[in-house]
């Protein structure tokens, strides 16, 4: 029987001008004739019956007839060059309208590997003591790594029948998670597995990697399908995870380097790549980026013809099933620059309804503040996922193994579940625990109790969080990313230490007033993206500005201020020069020394005991491209964003950001992480605010300008939400006081609909 890659259906899309490489499986030693527009290509199947054609890149445009044949079979594809969204509906922001179904639950449980039944039984009692806390619950299955062949998949569906069953008759919806490639390295290929040595991976230095399975392999593809397939025409599931181990690479292998990926790679790229000389050239720190480009784009194809393996399966068996994917941090660039591989699988040609489940990186109470840099990690795939235009949502994956109360309490947990759906993601899912780590049952009771008391604050949040946009500041991403040292993932704090700070933070390809440019995403600035990053007004430190200048010299701009060390004098006596603002209160340190080149420029501090009027700290810049720069020291927490200092930077934002900032907390020196969300037109919406901080907060006082709505009010975790006191009110802006937030607590400030 004649099979192609499951990338190759009806309305599939290819990038324009690059080769097309064809796969898929026939007899063996079968011919093999591949054509179109006028193109054809002939290859022949290897004894296991694989086969591998190439044909040259097409221009834009479309759609076309694929044909593939062999002696007794013929298949055709209609194929195109369209990407998923460019043609569906925009708005006026330039992001599709489209309209999600009830697929979302809200809140998730997640139930891990092992004895299902016994844990599910505990779930159920839990749930009847609280109903209606979560919507849905999650299994778990372990698929490939126990259940050789179909017959053992149906064995263990028919296993499961009952507990869905159970679901059911209390309203709750069933997901299941199934692995994919592959979690944990093993030494010989594990007895009785259904797959041959090709479909196991190789690594970069050409070991088969047993444990890991290769994305390409047509056999693996087709497992996945007919594995999938089995659980859905039985169980009928509200939904089908890929396990995260989808994203075979994570430990640093960069996907697989076996014949067949690199006979693939050499057709898409017209190459005559070695292995040995494309990890070569991949790990080389030189000027490689159109390369690194072109391998992460294959590895993306690659998975995304693993995610069409189940789509396919999805629409044979049971269309209504949510399918969604685990993924890991949506930094990591190894498999997609922007993660639209894996969503266009998932969506198929009618872009279908899917889920995306992001922000790997675990953390335990030890270390909260991780909490914010995973809520930035599922906000990001949730901005891009909307502005590719696909239909669906986020969610995030709140960990908790082995136990509860040692790890994560439960109100951490419910906690990054609120600031998450604050950043973007429309649902979430919570781990319940390991079948392998058991803890009490009152602890239990204490989990499920406490997520239903946390319930009514998180949908508050998502109500919002609907029909509004993340505002602030965005840390732009330029389009050399993949040039930098640590390509594979970025590990940029910047985000995190600017929100520390107070400042409402965004995402790119959400709604953001602003960007800021840390030395490391300077350095990622293609010459395209200055038109776009320059266009709203920059928060930049001084090591971004000289970055800038080294890579662009040329640029009007950078030659308006020049850049020196400071002098220190005399009566200072610290070992490092002060910078002091306007009302005479002082700050350290100043790194380098700001020194007016043009008129364009407006100094907004000082520095201590320095008398040129032409030198600074920290200025605004008129840049060429319409927006202004705001130049200061430095943007991370731990060099001493003082109260003082923030204030400064907060004031000359207002300043070069029209209309002002949507949202701007007025009370200094305290860890509060704001997340704003405006409405279509830039109308503050609703405010989250974390306290990441082990005291208390005072008082806070917050203002909201152009508000969307004329009253507020506080929702709060486990309570009741409670009416804000207003100290000031006006068409364009309105001042709340905000009660004291106890450490590691959120509250939301909420629009009142009359």
């Amino acid at each position: 029987m004649l099979r192609l890659n499951f990338l190759f259906q009806d309305g599939m899309i290819l990038p324009p001008d690059t080769g097309i490489p064809v796969w898929g499986s026939t007899a063996p030693e079968a011919q093999i004739e591949v054509s179109v527009a006028g193109k054809t290509a002939f290859t022949k199947a290897d004894a296991s019956g694989e086969f591998v054609a190439g044909l040259p890149g097409m221009s834009a445009g479309g759609p076309y007839e694929l044909v593939v044949r062999d002696l007794t079979n013929e298949r055709k594809i209609i194929i195109g060059n369209v990407m998923i969204g460019k043609n569906l509906p925009q708005n006026e922001k330039g992001i599709p309208q489209m309209n999600d179904s009830n697929k979302l639950p809200l809140m998730m449980l997640r139930l891990m590997s092992g004895n299902i039944e016994h844990c599910l039984n505990g779930v159920l009692k839990d749930i009847d003591r609280y109903p209606g806390t979560f919507d849905e619950i999650w299994l778990a299955s372990i698929t490939w790594y126990c259940y050789k062949d179909m017959e053992a998949v149906e064995k263990h569906a028919l296993s499961l029948l009952p507990l869905v069953q159970s679901c059911r008759e209390r309203n709750i919806k069933v997901g299941l998670q199934v692995p994919v490639l592959g979690h944990s390295v093993k030494a010989a290929p594990p007895a009785g597995y259904p797959f041959k040595e090709e479909s196991w991976s190789v690594d970069k230095d050409g070991n088969r990697v047993y444990g890991y399975l290769c994305p390409s392999s047509p056999e693996v593809q087709q497992y996945m399908h007919d594995s999938a397939a089995v659980y859905l025409r039985i169980l009928k599931l509200d939904s089908l995870w890929p396990d995260d181990d989808m994203r075979l690479g994570a430990r640093e292998r960069m996907i697989c380097f076996c014949p067949r990926c690199l006979k693939l790679f050499n057709i898409a790229v017209s190459g005559s790549w070695t292995r040995e000389a494309l990890v070569a050239a991949l790990e080389n720190p030189g000027n490689n980026l159109e390369l690194r480009k072109k391998w992460v784009d294959f590895n993306g194809r690659m998975i995304e013809a693993c995610c069409a393996a189940f789509r396919k399966a999805v629409d044979e068996e049971h269309p209504e099933c949510l399918l969604a994917l685990q993924r890991t941090r949506s930094t990591n660039k190894y498999d997609s620059e922007d993660g639209s591989h894996y969503s266009r699988g998932l969506a198929g040609k009618n872009n279908e309804i899917i889920g995306i489940r992001s922000g790997g990186g675990f953390y335990h109470d030890l270390f909260p503040r991780d909490m914010i840099r995973k809520a930035f990690d599922v906000g990001r795939e949730a901005a891009r996922f909307k502005a590719n235009g696909f239909r669906g949502g986020v969610c995030n994956e709140g960990e908790n193994y082995p136990h509860i109360s040692v790890q994560k309490n439960p109100g951490t947990l419910m906690t990054e579940a609120a600031m998450v759906i604050a950043a973007g993601a429309k649902f979430t899912s919570i781990y319940w625990h390991g079948p392998t780590n058991m803890e009490s049952e009152e602890n239990y009771d204490f989990f499920m109790r406490t997520a239903a008391l946390h319930r009514p604050f998180i949908q508050a949040v998502q109500k919002t969080t609907l029909k509004t946009d993340l505002a602030g500041c965005a840390l732009y991403q330029g389009v050399e990313s993949l040039a930098l040292p640590n390509w594979k993932g970025e590990t940029d704090e910047t985000e995190e230490r600017l929100m520390e700070n107070g400042l409402p933070m965004s995402l790119p390809g959400a709604a953001p007033e602003l960007f800021a440019l840390s030395e490391r995403s300077a350095r990622s600035l293609g010459r395209e993206d200055l038109a776009v990053c320059f266009a709203k007004p920059v928060l930049m430190d001084v090591k971004a500005f000289e970055v800038i200048s080294q890579k662009f010299p040329e640029l009007d701009f950078v030659r308006k201020v020049r850049l020196t060390d400071p002098e220190l004098h005399e009566h200072i006596i610290t070992d490092c020069a002060v910078e002091l603002f306007a009302d005479g209160k002082t700050a350290e340190t100043v790194f380098k020394a700001i020194r007016k080149e043009s008129e364009n420029v407006k100094f907004t501090s000082r520095i201590v005991g320095e008398t040129d009027a032409d030198i600074g700290a920290s200025a605004i810049i008129t840049t060429e491209f319409g927006g202004k720069i705001v130049l200061v020291q430095f943007l991370n927490i731990w060099h001493g964003w003082t109260g003082y200092r923030r204030e400064c930077i907060l004031d000359a934002l207002d300043e070069v950001v029209p209309g002002k900032m949507a949202v701007r907390l007025l009370t200094s020196g305290y860890a509060v992480c704001p997340f704003a969300r405006v409405t279509s037109d830039g109308k503050a919406a609703g405010v989250f605010l974390l306290n990441a901080a082990a005291g208390d907060t005072p008082e806070l006082k917050i203002s909201l300008r152009n508000p969307a709505y004329k009253q507020y009010r506080l929702q709060r975790q486990m309570a009741e939400p409670v009416d804000l006191k207003v100290i000031a009110q006006s068409d364009e802006e309105i001042i709340l006081e905000i009660p004291s937030i106890a450490p590691w607590r959120a509250v939301f400030i909420e629009g009142v609909e009359k």
